[in-house]
């Protein structure tokens, strides 16, 4: 209905679990990267759990999509089913002819069968169950029982069970302790983080067509958040109501009161008081006007007395305040985000005041600015000590850091980039050999604030000013504020490469690359054998990164921090 009113090709917030518009947030990668080790590690049994909502089944579909084609996959999305249900399923799924006599024990042999001669042909078998909270006691001891299934060294079946949170109750219980101590790969999904809510409404709305104004205002995008707590379905839902009601009005944008009025209609909970309507009934408006006639009354009386008998100390503060000029708030020129970037809406789509719980949200909004708006990426100046702030807000920063990203083409070629976040001490920034936002202390002491930092050595750390421009901090000034967490962008397809042991290919050739660059030698042969592993062990452990030797979002997404923007691969080509 809606579709050519905000320029979109389709509902960009349908409630199916289309793989296309899975937002991958830094839980939705690893929460991936979980399931694709498990599977090609072959570790038997992955875990993975999470709120209603959360993005589970799409993280399934897309996880379908991006096996390859020697996985043979066994989707199944009704966990209700019976004892003598789930073999026959499975032989349906895994296209096994079913036996003569359909005997429990005739079936187990046949999936067996057919597992031995997948294996022998270099192949891998899944078996994926969705919504698995509702498994009964007798399916889960059969599920068990096919996790016996194996050689002398390689699981010949890998079980992936995706539910709720209450399945890590269900498995819990004594009696499925055997099944619960066979879980080595898991991992919990959690709703999206503040800064994650427009950048999915971005990614969305950009998938469905959308390539100019979003209709979303800055203010309504932190309400969504405030009214979904980052759960994706809920997202989807109120902006797939508020979209509607601003068109049934023919409003360009959604406002926060849009926003709030949608969130009410789909959760059901009332509307925060400041936008619900008032109607206090003829009696007691008269009441209040009376009560207020009396005090414009007194009030009168008051002033009166008081112009009768001025007191010397309050007319001297009446002077001193019409002598002193207005402060009016100021729109400071911040820094502007490059157009080159189709992404490069969310600086803009993040509301400052969600970065200020305390800031009142009854303040006028903003429509957000085109995305093919002109605007001047920052120009870099010499590094001498100029006026201007270096601890910037949330929008501050992550719009310069934006604009530094666009003018790599490299980078900013697609639909963007992961933000990666990682807790690091003030030495490691030496390493870095790209642009990155740091998390520091405000000037009062809080936290909140950011630094847009260019490099950093041994005596000084250049960051950009909130005129764009680069200044040189003193290295202990910049330490003592410092925070510990640090923050880039990460191109999309660079987030999503990844090697584990055992591979080969360009993609472990260039992490071969890469870690040579980094200090860490080993022969670039495109082979992911003990060397490789052993280099990917000590680069994890050095930066605090889980070590479990599989160059995922987290390795990757470091790599590329540590690789120079014109840094050139042997043989020719860019680092992304």
């Amino acid at each position: 209905m809606y579709y050519r009113h905000f320029q979109v090709n389709e509902n960009p917030f349908r409630p199916t679990p289309d793989p296309r518009y899975l937002y991958l947030s830094a839980a939705h990668q690893e929460a991936l990267d979980h399931l694709i080790y498990g599977i090609a590690e072959r570790k038997g049994f992955v875990m993975i759990t999470g709120g209603v909502g959360t993005g589970k089944t799409t993280l399934l579909r897309a996880l379908l999509n991006d096996l390859d084609a020697k996985t043979s996959t066994a989707l199944l999305l009704n966990p209700f089913l019976s004892e003598d249900d789930l073999f026959p399923t499975l032989c349906d799924e895994f296209a096994i002819p079913a036996p003569k006599e359909p005997s429990r024990k005739n079936y187990l042999d046949a999936i067996n069968s057919f597992l031995m001669e997948n294996f022998a042909n270099g192949r891998n078998a899944v078996l994926l169950i969705d919504e698995a909270q509702n498994l009964s006691r007798d399916v889960l001891e059969q599920i068990r029982i096919l996790s016996n299934l194996e050689t002398e060294s390689e699981k010949l079946l890998q079980i992936v069970l995706v539910g709720q949170e209450e399945l890590k109750q269900v498995l819990g219980q004594n009696a499925l302790r055997q099944i619960n101590e066979r879980i080595v790969v898991r991992y919990e999904l959690t709703p999206l983080e503040r800064e994650d809510v427009a950048a999915y409404i971005v990614h969305r709305m950009g998938k469905a067509g959308n390539q100019g104004r979003l209709p979303f205002t800055k203010g309504a995008l932190f309400a969504i958040y405030r009214a979904s707590g980052g759960n994706p379905r809920r997202i989807n839902a109120i902006c797939d109501r508020a979209l509607l009601a601003a068109y049934s009005r023919q409003s360009a944008k959604v406002d926060k009161k849009t926003v709030w009025a949608a969130a009410a209609e789909v959760t059901g909970k009332p509307l925060p008081s400041r936008y619900q309507p008032q109607n206090f009934g003829i009696v007691p408006a008269l009441l209040a006007a009376l009560v207020l006639l009396l005090l414009v009354y007194i009030g009168h009386d008051f002033l009166r007395d008081r112009q009768a008998s001025p007191d010397p100390a309050l007319q001297t503060e009446k002077t001193a305040m019409l002598k002193a000029p207005a402060i009016l708030p100021e729109e400071g020129p911040g820094i502007k985000t490059a157009p080159a970037m189709a992404a490069s809406s969310l600086a803009d789509a993040v509301s400052p005041d969600a970065q200020d719980p305390g800031k009142s949200l009854d303040e006028p909004d903003q429509s957000l600015p085109d995305q093919h708006a002109s605007g001047q990426a920052m120009q870099p100046e010499s590094p001498i000590q100029q006026q201007g702030s270096w601890r910037l807000s949330f929008a501050e920063a992550l719009a310069g850091e934006l604009a530094i990203f666009a003018q790599n083409p490299q980078a900013a070629r697609g639909q963007g980039g992961a933000i990666f976040t990682l807790e690091a001490d003030i030495q490691a920034l030496a390493r870095f050999l790209r642009p990155f936002r740091a998390a520091v202390m405000c000037e009062n002491d809080l936290s909140g604030c950011f630094a847009l930092v260019e490099k950093a050595d041994e005596q000084k750390v250049e960051v950009y000013n909130d005129q764009g421009q680069i200044i040189s901090v003193n290295r202990p000034v910049f330490e003592e504020a410092f925070a510990g967490k640090v923050m880039w962008l990460v191109p999309e397809r660079a987030a999503h490469l990844r090697a584990a042991p055992g591979d080969r290919g360009a993609v472990v050739l260039r992490l071969q690359q890469i870690l040579n660059q980094s200090g860490y030698p080993l022969e670039a042969d495109g082979v992911y054998g003990p060397k490789t592993l052993a280099a990917v062990l000590a680069f994890q452990r050095d930066f605090g990164l889980p070590d479990d030797g599989v160059a995922g979002f987290a390795t990757m997404g470091l790599a590329f921090q540590l690789t120079r923007p014109d840094a050139e691969l042997p043989g020719g080509g860019g680092l992304p």
